[in-house]
């Protein structure tokens, strides 16, 4: 369904909970960064190009692994990962979704940011001050 929303938003992030991350995005064939994301080998990434000429990114991002001995609980783990997700994006311009790399970065750093909220008892990990 994240699909269809794609002519209205370039960018899609779809939280999953538990299951991880989802993003679905849509690179302009006038972009020069096409070539980086039909080139990317991931093994959680399927690109395809539109009819019209757009390549269609999606690119599925699991869940980091937290031992469930330090989790403490869920509340804010969502928020947490898109405060992180939202301040990387104002901090760059948006250029981590124009690279493979650089999107792998920024949701490793996002999924870190959730799981620091897994495993404090408030619903935003302190430590998140500190992280940027």
């Amino acid at each position: 369904m994240a699909v269809q929303l794609l002519p209205y938003f370039q960018h899609l992030v779809v939280k999953c909970g538990d299951r991880g991350v989802l993003v679905a995005m849509v690179v302009p064939s006038s972009s020069d960064h096409v070539t980086a994301w039909k080139t990317d080998l991931s093994r959680y990434q399927i690109t395809n190009t539109t009819e019209r000429g757009e390549t269609l990114v999606l690119k599925y991002f699991p869940p980091l692994k937290i031992d469930q001995k330090e989790l403490v609980s869920t509340t804010g783990a969502g928020d947490s990962l898109v405060g992180s997700l939202m301040a990387a994006v104002v901090r760059d311009g948006g250029d981590a979704f124009r690279s493979p790399t650089r999107l792998d970065d920024l949701m490793r750093s996002a999924q870190g940011a959730a799981v620091m909220s897994l495993k404090s008892s408030a619903a935003v990990s302190s430590l998140l001050s500190s992280a940027a």
